[in-house]
C-alpha cells in the first residue's frame, strides 16, 4: 500500500456497494482507519439497519416505518452522515459520489443536500395516509409488475427497461407527495389554530380551512390528472421510443457483453438446467453506463450480497463480500440467482462471513475466497454508561431476578417464514423454569414472522407479566440492553452465528445460543465462550447452573470479551482484504483458499 501511495500521490481508493445490515458501512469505517480512502453507496435502500444512524446514532423517537425511517421524527434534528455514506435515489447517489470524486465541490454539495432531505431528514410529514396508501400500492404495483414481465420473452423486456427509465426521470410521484404533503401539513396548522383560538373568530377560521382543505384537493386532483396524461403520452410514444432506442443500441456495449455473459454462464455451470438469458439482465440497461462513470474513479471494488451483479455486467474487476447470500440464492432458478452464482464465479476473490457458506463459495470461487468475520469494531460499545440503572429497573419493572435479553428475530414457526431460529425452545425452557420457581424475566425484540405466536406461546405458559417487548434496538441501545441483561438470547437451530453473537461477546455480555463446533472451528481455532444449548433440556439444565452459581456469568461475559479480542479483532478483518488488494494491485494470483 505504501508502494501505492508514492507511485499515485494518494492512497487507495474503495468503492462499497449496498449496505444490507450495515456491513458496508462498518466495513468502510474500519478500512478509514486504517488509512484506506472509502465511499459506500447505499442506493434505494433505507431500512433502518442498512443506515448510518442505526449504527452509530442513540435516539429515543418512534420508527414508524423501518423501511423508510423518518429521522426527525425518531429525535434526531441534525444530519451528521460522513459524506462518504451515500444513501439514496441510486442516480442522485452515483452523480453525487462522481461530483465528489472530480472535485465539483459545489455540485456535490447541492447533491448532498438531496441525499439527505430523500434520507429520512425531509421536513415534510408523509401527508394524509389513505394518500400514502396509494402511493405505497403504485410502487408495489409497478414492482409486481416489473416482476411478471420480466419474465416474459426477451423481445418484451425492452419495453420495461424503457417505461422504467421514464418514470424514473419524471419523479412524477415524488413530487406529487411533496405537494400534497406541504398542502396537507397547511391545512394541519390551520386545524390547530382554529382549536387554540378564540370563539369569535370560530367561523372566519372554518373558512380559511375549507378553503385551504378545497385548495389541497383541488393540487391532488390537478396533479393526478398530469400523472394520467404522462402516462398516457409515454404509452402513445413508445413505439417510436422502442425503435430510436433499437437503432441506437442494437451493436451497444452493453449487448455484447450481455451476450458474453450468457455463453460464460454455459461454460461456468454446464450442468446447470436454467440459463442466463438476456431478460435476466434487462433491467440494469438504462443505468450500467451511470455506473461505469462511477468506477472509473475507484481503485477497488468490494460489491456486497448480490450487488456484485453491477460491476460484472460493467466489466470492471471486483470483490465480493457475502453475509449468507451464497447460502440459498446463487442455485434458485430464478434471474437473481442465476445472475448472482456468475457474479461470484466471475469475482477476482470473495470475502465469506458465514462459516455455514464455505462449501457454497468452493463450488463458486474455488480456490479465490478467503474465511473473514463479520466487519465490526469490537471497542464500540465499551463507552456505554448506566447500564447498571437499566438492569435494576427492569428487573423491577418485570419482576425477575435474572434478566434474559432475547433481540433476535421471532422465526420459528414452519411454513410462515424462514423458521430458522427455534424460538420457541427457549420460551419453553423459560416457561418451565419459572413453573419451578425461578424468577426470570425477558426482554425481546418485536420483529419476525412470528411475534405473535411467540407472544400466545408467553401466554399459554403464563408468564406475559414477565416480558417486556420493545422495537428492534439500534447499535448503541443494543450495546446497552446487552450489558444491562445478566444473559443474551439468540438462535437455537442454525448452528452458526452473526450480529447478534459478536455485538454481544464485544461488550462482554454472556450469550446463550446453539453453535456447531464443528463448522465454527473450520474458521476459529476456539470455539467462542458460549453457554451452547440446542434443547429445552439444555437450556433449562445451563439456566439452573448459572441462577444457583451467578458467578459463572461474570466469568462467561470475560471470556467473551477476550475471545473477541483475540479472534474477532477489527484488525484481522482490514489485514484479510488489504492482503487481497495487495495481490490485485501487484498481479500476483490470488492467495484464497485451496
Amino acid at each position: 500500500m505504501a508502494d501505492f501511495e508514492r507511485k499515485h500521490g494518494r492512497i487507495p481508493r474503495v468503492l462499497h456497494i449496498g449496505n444490507i445490515a450495515n456491513n458496508a458501512y462498518n466495513n468502510a469505517k474500519l478500512l478509514i482507519s486504517a488509512g484506506i480512502d472509502c465511499d459506500v453507496i447505499c442506493y434505494d435502500y433505507y431500512h433502518i439497519m442498512g443506515c448510518y444512524e442505526w449504527e452509530d446514532v442513540e435516539f429515543s423517537g418512534p420508527i414508524l416505518d423501518p423501511f423508510k425511517p423518518n429521522w426527525i421524527v425518531a429525535g434526531i434534528k441534525t444530519c451528521n452522515r460522513p459524506k462518504w455514506f451515500a444513501q439514496g435515489p441510486i442516480k442522485t447517489c452515483i452523480e453525487y459520489l462522481v461530483a465528489k470524486r472530480k472535485g465539483d465541490q459545489g455540485e456535490a454539495e447541492i447533491l448532498w443536500k438531496k441525499l439527505v432531505s430523500r434520507s429520512g431528514y425531509s421536513p415534510f410529514d408523509k401527508g394524509p395516509p389513505f394518500v400514502q396508501k396509494i402511493m405505497d400500492l403504485f410502487a408495489k404495483s409497478w414492482k409486481m409488475t416489473r416482476h411478471v414481465l420480466h419474465k416474459a420473452k426477451n423481445k418484451y423486456i425492452s419495453f420495461i427497461a424503457i417505461i422504467d427509465d421514464e418514470l424514473n426521470d419524471t419523479n412524477y410521484f415524488d413530487k406529487l407527495m411533496h405537494k400534497i404533503s406541504s398542502k396537507w401539513k397547511t391545512a394541519k396548522h390551520h386545524i390547530k389554530r382554529s382549536k387554540a383560538g378564540n370563539k369569535n373568530l370560530a367561523i372566519p377560521r372554518l373558512i380559511e380551512i375549507l378553503l385551504n382543505i378545497f385548495k389541497y384537493v383541488t393540487s391532488a386532483a390537478l396533479l393526478s390528472i398530469q400523472v394520467f396524461l404522462k402516462s398516457l403520452r409515454l404509452v402513445i410514444r413508445l413505439p417510436l421510443v422502442v425503435l430510436s432506442r433499437k437503432l441506437t443500441t442494437t451493436d451497444s456495449q452493453f449487448n455484447y457483453r450481455v451476450n458474453y455473459l450468457i455463453d460464460k454462464y454455459r461454460q461456468e455451470f454446464p450442468d446447470r438446467e436454467d440459463s442466463l438469458s438476456y431478460g435476466d439482465l434487462i433491467s440494469y440497461q438504462n443505468i450500467i453506463s451511470l455506473w461505469k462513470r462511477l468506477f472509473e474513479n475507484y481503485d477497488f471494488i468490494i460489491a456486497y450480497s448480490t450487488d456484485p451483479i453491477i460491476p460484472m455486467i460493467a466489466g470492471k474487476s471486483y470483490f465480493a463480500l457475502e453475509h449468507g447470500t451464497i447460502r440459498e440464492i446463487p442455485y434458485q432458478d430464478t434471474s437473481v440467482g442465476r445472475a448472482t452464482s456468475l457474479a461470484y464465479r466471475m469475482a477476482q476473490h470473495v470475502f465469506v462471513t458465514n462459516t455455514d457458506c464455505v462449501a457454497s463459495a468452493e463450488k463458486l470461487a474455488p480456490g479465490r475466497y478467503t474465511l473473514i468475520n463479520h466487519p465490526y469494531d469490537e471497542d464500540h460499545g465499551l463507552a456505554v454508561s448506566d447500564w447498571e440503572k437499566d438492569r435494576q429497573s427492569l428487573c423491577q419493572e418485570l419482576n425477575c431476578e435474572m434478566l434474559f435479553f432475547f433481540p433476535t428475530r421471532q422465526d420459528w414457526v414452519p411454513g410462515t417464514g424462514y423458521a430458522d431460529k427455534a424460538n420457541d425452545v427457549f420460551i419453553r425452557a423459560v416457561g418451565a423454569l419459572r413453573k419451578q420457581g425461578l424468577s426470570l424475566g425477558l426482554v425481546c425484540c418485536q420483529w419476525g414472522k412470528n411475534v405473535k405466536q411467540t407472544k400466545a406461546l408467553i401466554n399459554e405458559l403464563g408468564f406475559s407479566q414477565n416480558v417486556k417487548w420493545v422495537e428492534p434496538m439500534a447499535i448503541v441501545a443494543f450495546e446497552r440492553m446487552a450489558r444491562a441483561a445478566h444473559c443474551v438470547v439468540d438462535q437455537f437451530l442454525l448452528g452458526a452465528f452473526g450480529g447478534v453473537l459478536f455485538k454481544a461477546m464485544a461488550v462482554g455480555a454472556p450469550i446463550m445460543t446453539y453453535l456447531d463446533e464443528s463448522v465454527v472451528l473450520r474458521q476459529y481455532p476456539q470455539c467462542p465462550p458460549v453457554i451452547n444449548c440446542r434443547t429445552e433440556d439444555d437450556i433449562i439444565q445451563a439456566i439452573v447452573e448459572l441462577y444457583q452459581h451467578p458467578e459463572k456469568l461474570k466469568q462467561a461475559g470475560s471470556d467473551a470479551r477476550a475471545w473477541m479480542k483475540k479472534y474477532h479483532s477489527k484488525n484481522i478483518v482490514v489485514n484479510a482484504q488489504v492482503d487481497q488488494f495487495r495481490t490485485s494491485y501487484l498481479g500476483e494470483p490470488n492467495q484464497g483458499c485451496s
